[in-house]
């Protein structure tokens, strides 16, 4: 049987029926920009609304069960609103709404990774079985918590991250992870946060470093540029000790997951120097030097990838997009390229976009910079196996504040 609507609902009914088109209020919409941020990064948050509408900005930071109030503005005749929260206040995960004329939002889920810094050794060339030291800081603090050192291992798209040594992370957010690598080989290492309910998990910039063999008495080893770029050449050196004469001496070389071949063959001279110029190879080789019986330590050379890029512009306002192009060598066609952006204190790089190397090795990267100031980038390219880390020279971008809302 239907049912029959009541007077007072009938005259609502009535009532709506008799407003003109678009009078009813829409739920305003909400963005945030970027989406994911790194702890202290400047967040704009924008979107629509009735045009003159009270727009009020709500968040909710963990572990705070309810939304509190933050900011408030008025819609322009546009319908368009945006909230500025400047560097250094959006430090960990929250939630996001607005109320416009008594409308509510959806609600965003804003995710913010940790800043972790670091630094190791300042030689690029360790050797095995030697102690060093990375150290760093991770923001916001997370005392308590647990810095991870991990490796790169694997090759092509096997590669993925070990960790091989860890420190407590200390009250100021601090830590000092000290390590001794037990074989030669090229070590790309990183820190790495694995993540709470502040914070998303989170990783350092990556260092690239060389490890090689100690040194033995009876022949030694040694290379006059270490890590090379590709392209670039180097002289491997050294001495057989216990000879009075020249005496012949041959260079050995492989690469991940192949065997030791003779590269060339020299004399040394009287007193067992030797010297192989003009070494030029275009990934990361293993050397040794053999004569007389005798084997030098195993020399580990890293070629880094050479990374050549451009930005399409580097005076905008804030809400512009950036175009950031170029191609890498050698070939890396289906690799990762990641753009990244210098920490505001300058000790750090934060991966802010990732994207994959197309066809001839080329690659193209877009990232909008929400906020105004001077903001500094870079493109590089992870290291593996075949060739180390690399980075294209820094790019400093200009970006002036913008009087409209971003829409």
């Amino acid at each position: 049987m239907p049912r029959t609507l009541t007077k007072s609902a009938a005259f609502s009914v009535a009532a709506l029926a008799l407003l003109p088109a678009g009078a009813m209020a829409a739920a305003p919409t909400i963005n945030a920009a970027p989406e994911t941020t790194t702890s202290g990064d400047a967040v704009v948050i924008y979107g629509n609304a009735k045009p003159g509408a009270k727009v009020v900005l709500f968040h909710r930071v963990n572990p705070a069960k309810r939304f509190s109030v933050i900011q408030r503005t008025t819609a322009n005749a546009a319908g368009q609103y945006q909230f500025t929260r400047k560097a250094g206040v959006v430090t960990s995960n929250r939630n996001w709404y607005v109320n416009a004329g008594g409308e509510r939002s959806r609600v965003v889920n804003h995710k913010v990774s940790a800043s972790i810094s670091v630094t190791g050794p300042s030689t690029l060339h360790l050797l095995t079985k030697e102690r060093y030291v990375f150290k760093g800081v991770v923001a916001p603090n997370h005392a308590g918590d647990t810095a991870l050192l991990q490796r790169q291992v694997g090759t092509g798209t096997s590669e993925r991250w070990k960790t091989i040594d860890s420190d407590r992370i200390g009250r100021g957010g601090g830590y000092r992870i000290t390590h001794a690598f037990g074989t030669p080989g090229d070590a790309n290492l990183r820190v790495h946060f694995a993540g709470d309910r502040r914070n998303i998990a989170s990783s350092s910039e990556t260092l690239s470093y060389d490890v090689s063999g100690r040194q033995t008495k009876a022949l030694s080893i040694a290379t006059t540029n270490n890590p090379l770029k590709v392209g670039e050449s180097t002289t491997i050196s050294g001495k057989l000790q216990g000879v009075k004469a020249p005496t012949t001496v041959t260079l050995f070389g492989r690469v991940a997951g192949r065997a030791f071949q003779p590269v060339a063959t020299v004399q040394t001279d009287a007193s067992g120097a030797y010297a192989f110029a003009g070494q030029a190879p275009i990934a990361n080789t293993f050397y040794q030097v053999r004569g007389l019986g005798k084997s030098s330590a195993i020399l580990f050379e890293g070629v880094r990838s050479v990374v050549t890029a451009s930005v399409d512009q580097t005076s905008v306002t804030a809400g512009a997009t950036l175009t950031f192009s170029g191609s890498v060598s050698p070939d890396k066609t289906g690799r990762s390229i990641v753009l990244e952006r210098q920490s505001p204190n300058g000790k750090s790089w934060n991966a802010v976009a990732v994207g994959k190397i197309g066809a001839g090795s080329t690659f193209s990267l877009q990232k909008r910079v929400p906020d105004s100031g001077t903001k500094v980038f870079r493109v590089s390219i992870p290291g593996g196996a075949v060739n180390q880390a690399g980075a294209s020279q820094p790019f400093t971008i200009n970006v002036a504040p913008n009087a409209k809302p971003i829409s």
